[in-house]
């Protein structure tokens, strides 16, 4: 996110504070009350031989300063440095709890800029003081501990759980604001990676709760965006209902394969992708037919000589259906609409009462998943 440049008066508050700590008016004073000197170099350093109570002050009036200087080089540097030495003197937890949080606050920002011994100082902080008995301690550690974690997530269904555990956990105990935009969005990216329609329901409706509950409009946005989401899932539990024109003209109802394993496939037979799909296709259709599992393809091309030479040429034996309509060409096909389908080839595979139990089955997996479920139906 860009920082807005600093003001005029930002600018001559901060030329003003630097000729005020240069001036030699200063060393008039009484040797014994003389501040000590800035270091050099470095504009935002607390002066050297500054007590724990000095540094504390110092901090407090760097996170003062307006986010256009806080950017700049060696704010964050100086943020630590009166951390570390307020934790080297051994002060008390009324010192140490603020300089524990600004340490974490300058690693934070010295890792946004790019920098990984930041990052991994920052993610090995976060670890170790997440239990810490002091709350205030504890709560940055659990945020910085959850990003570090949200950075190096994966799509693995448990994890992406037990990850969304963690996140309620914290959102419960920290109502969600400004400063948790990020972990807001990465919530529900997680969610969005969730292949379990029933799974992914319940985060929705947990974290749209909590979302919605924020004083901060955008976090609450998310919380409208989720129960949005919450509403399309809902309507893919509940059996699916479409139909549509075949090639050779037939009517088409989706309600004539009740009772069986259906896979729909959203493809164009022009599109790459979709022609490294068909191999997989056809080695499930060969294997699994006979068990009572079809494929129903709805090409999103808009000629039909296309989809005729497709279907001729590579012997596809399974009903696809097809639109006259050249408006209702890619997504603006009805179906495609009525799927959500954004990208081809796009894969649903429906149970035998017609639900989605999964999406997206590609490749050599596509025949593994199918196998699953009709064992599992089976059993």
């Amino acid at each position: 996110m860009k920082r807005s440049s600093p003001s005029a008066q930002a600018i001559k508050l901060v030329i003003l504070w630097s000729c005020i700590a240069c001036t030699p008016l200063i060393a008039q004073q009484p040797e014994d009350k003389q501040p000590p000197a800035a270091p050099a170099g470095n504009p935002y350093l607390a002066p050297a031989g500054s007590s724990p109570e000095q540094l504390a002050a110092h901090i407090e009036k760097l996170r003062s300063k307006p986010k256009s200087i806080q950017s700049r080089p060696g704010f964050a540097e100086a943020l630590i440095d009166a951390a570390d030495r307020i934790l080297d003197a051994k002060a008390g937890d009324e010192l140490q709890v603020p300089a524990l949080v600004a340490r974490f606050e300058g690693l934070a920002q010295q890792s946004a800029q790019g920098n990984q011994a930041a990052a991994e100082k920052l993610a090995e902080m976060a670890a170790d003081l997440r239990n810490d008995p002091r709350a205030p301690v504890a709560r940055e550690a659990r945020f910085h501990h959850l990003e570090a974690k949200l950075d190096n997530a994966g799509n693995n269904p448990e994890e992406v759980q037990e990850l969304l555990a963690e996140l309620k956990a914290f959102f419960t105990l920290e109502p969600p604001g400004e400063r948790h935009l990020r972990l807001a969005a990465e919530t529900v990216r997680l969610i969005n990676s969730l292949k379990d329609d029933a799974a992914a329901l319940s985060a929705y409706q947990e974290f749209g709760e909590l979302f919605a509950k924020s004083d901060n409009r955008r976090v609450a946005r998310f919380g409208s965006e989720i129960a949005e989401a919450a509403k399309q899932i809902r309507a893919r539990l509940e059996p699916v209902e479409f139909e549509g024109t075949a090639l050779n003209g037939s009517k088409f109802n989706i309600n004539s394969y009740r009772g069986k394993w259906v896979l729909v496939q959203f493809f164009a037979p022009r599109d790459p992708q979709s022609a490294e799909e068909l191999p997989h296709l056809k080695a499930a259709y060969e294997k699994h037919h006979e068990r009572g599992f079809e494929i129903v393809g709805i090409s999103l091309d808009t000629e039909r000589s296309v989809l005729e030479d497709f279907v001729g040429k590579n012997g596809v034996p399974w009903v696809n259906l097809f639109s006259d309509d050249s408006a209702a060409g890619g997504v603006k096909h009805p179906l495609a609409k009525q799927f959500k389908v954004q990208t081809i080839p796009a894969t649903f595979l429906l149970d035998a009462e017609g639900k989605i139990v999964a999406r997206d089955l590609r490749g050599e997996s596509l025949a593994a998943e199918i196998e699953k479920h009709l064992a599992a139906e089976k059993r």
